[in-house]
């Protein structure tokens, strides 16, 4: 499975199609599942945690450049499911 399925959860949600990262279900198969299960998943998971708190850690006003503009354009892949760019404006904390 490839990560255009995170925060999918099937039929264990009404909404299914439509990504939630807030989902308390997190069944999804993101990273696989049974003997196709990523081994590097947990480590991924931190990794991100970890990137994500420590840059919203010091921007914590950050904003996307164009958030009254239209959406941005969709990457177009069987292996990533996401914004072909997202830019984002970092707003250090006051001091």
């Amino acid at each position: 499975m490839a990560a255009n399925y995170s925060g999918r959860q099937g039929t264990s949600a009404p909404d299914c199609p439509t990504p939630d990262p807030t989902r308390p279900v997190k069944d999804h198969l993101a990273f696989g599942h049974g003997p196709h299960f990523c081994l590097g998943a947990p480590l991924a998971r931190l990794e991100a945690e970890a990137a994500l708190d420590g840059f919203f850690g010091s921007y914590p006003h950050a904003v996307l450049r164009d958030r009254d503009g239209p959406p941005p354009a969709r990457l177009r892949s069987a292996v990533v499911n996401g914004p072909a760019e997202l830019w984002i404006v970092p707003v250090p904390a006051p001091v």
